[in-house]
């Protein structure tokens, strides 16, 4: 029924099409239209307001597919998408052409999206109140857990996201809650790195999966930083030690996982987003914002709770997906089973 109510609400609208086809995922419910061949994309698009006012959505979205116009009309409820079999993929190793595979959510055909932290090689991930961001920091943080190859660092001024993780045996350095204490463990890591780029120089290896191969023994490293805004106001020399393991950390192993819900260009100065070139956004307030964050925009138009574009090295196109969701008192279980690990 509703077919036929769109067609006449388009004729209505002047812009007459008729329903070829339609397609369903997590996110969208798409309707391939045939319209008339004087009916444009941007006469189209001029009522996108009235589509969605039709629909008694928020809004909706009007692209081509191989020559057909495609409106899509987000969804106003979504299933929860849980975190516990991405979790147990990672843990058994389920995960292919993925030395440390990263979380990032279920993209709109429903399939689970991971990629190789080792081929970020960094990630910013941003986000206002309420996007999400934190949850995603947690999943990444537990699947670097569960793949078992990498030690962490995590620096939380903030104080109130990182401290669960206390006295889990994969850190390497204790959680740092102050900028001062900040800047000295990543100057501790520049260090580290141009050591090991000794010894990679020494041993002919190009970079830590080579050296691990002929016999080396170097683990991997991740880097966990929240509110990356407060921590660069709080000291001006976190941008060098930032920079510069952004620079030259992939090949020595030492990877950076960060986030910031203020997207300002003064704290993500183009030197760190050159430097970090895989990206995740979740609901931000402004198209300037998203573009800071992704080069593009887009995340003005997320709804939170988890709703994210992830931008991969390389990519020019962003991928739509739905975060998983993790309770805290499954986050709690999860934190305990890696403090136990060893036992």
């Amino acid at each position: 029924m509703i077919n036929t109510d769109f067609e006449s609400k388009l004729q209505a609208l002047k812009i007459p099409g008729r329903i070829v086809n339609i397609a369903d995922n997590d996110f969208y419910t798409c309707y391939y239209v045939d319209f008339m061949p004087d009916i444009t994309l941007n006469k189209i698009k001029a009522r996108r307001d009235d589509i969605a006012l039709f629909f008694s959505c928020s809004s909706v979205e009007i692209e081509t597919d191989a020559g057909a116009v495609v409106i899509k009309v987000e969804k106003n409820r979504r299933d929860t998408v849980l975190l516990n079999n991405y979790l147990y993929d990672v843990k058994m190793h389920n995960v292919p052409d993925c030395e440390i595979p990263l979380i990032i959510g279920q993209t709109e055909d429903g399939n689970r999206l991971y990629y190789d932290l080792c081929k970020m090689p960094h990630l910013l991930a941003g986000g206002s109140t309420g996007s999400g961001k934190s949850v995603f920091m947690h999943n990444c943080i537990l699947s670097t857990i569960a793949s078992g190859k990498s030690l962490i660092v995590m620096i939380d001024v903030k104080r109130v996201e990182f401290s669960i993780y206390e006295n889990i045996p994969h850190l390497c350095a204790p959680i740092c809650y102050d900028a001062r204490t900040a800047r000295d463990t990543l100057k501790k890591l520049c260090n580290v790195m141009d050591i090991r780029y000794n010894t990679l120089k020494s041993s002919n290896a190009r970079n830590i999966k080579e050296y691990n191969e002929n016999g080396g023994d170097m683990q991997y490293i991740t880097v966990f930083i929240d509110e990356l805004a407060d921590l660069m106001m709080a000291n001006n020399q976190i941008e060098f030690y930032l920079v510069r393991l952004a620079q030259l950390g992939r090949a020595a192993g030492i990877h950076l996982v960060v986030a910031t819900q203020r997207p300002d260009s003064q704290i993500l100065s183009g030197l760190i987003r050159v430097n970090i070139p895989t990206r995740v956004c979740f609901a931000v307030q402004k198209a300037t914002d998203s573009r800071i964050i992704l080069d593009m925009p887009g995340g003005e138009k997320l709804r939170g709770a988890g709703d994210g574009l992830f931008v991969p090295i390389g990519s020019k196109d962003a991928i739509h997906f739905q975060a998983p969701y993790i309770s805290t008192p499954d986050l709690l279980g999860q934190v305990d089973l890696a403090k136990h690990c060893n036992d």
